[in-house]
């Protein structure tokens, strides 16, 4: 992906849910605003009360991260060095919702966010 493709992808986040996840934080967010320079790339993501998750800690997240640690999908954004990863594709938001609302451990959920973001299949 060249970085014209990299920016439009982060531009088209604004308006969508997500999932947000930086080790065991996760947590179904909102994109509200993006910002893109020749720096990098900041998010601002806004806390959805999801029943399923926690959302009284964090109202909402500013997240950023230089090009060079940016990784880009066409399941998830993530920034390598400073941890954080976005799951941005719709179907794999849902499933990751639903498999949050049954009975699992923090660390079954970290599982299966990063199954979604990096895997071959869908979880």
């Amino acid at each position: 992906m060249d970085r014209i493709q990299e920016v439009a992808t982060i531009k088209s986040l604004v308006g969508r849910t997500c999932i947000f996840k930086e080790k065991l934080l996760i947590r179904h967010v909102l994109a509200s605003a993006v910002e893109v320079d020749d720096w990098g790339a900041q998010l601002r993501l806004d806390v959805l009360p999801t029943p399923v998750f926690l959302t009284e800690l964090f109202p909402n997240l500013e997240v950023s991260a230089s090009w060079e640690f940016i990784g880009i999908s066409a399941r998830a954004i993530g920034a390598s060095y400073v941890s954080w990863l976005v799951v941005i594709r719709p179907d794999l938001v849902e499933r990751i919702v639903a498999f949050a609302a049954t009975r699992h451990t923090e660390h079954q959920l970290m599982e299966y966010v990063n199954k979604a973001a990096y895997g071959d299949e869908a979880p």
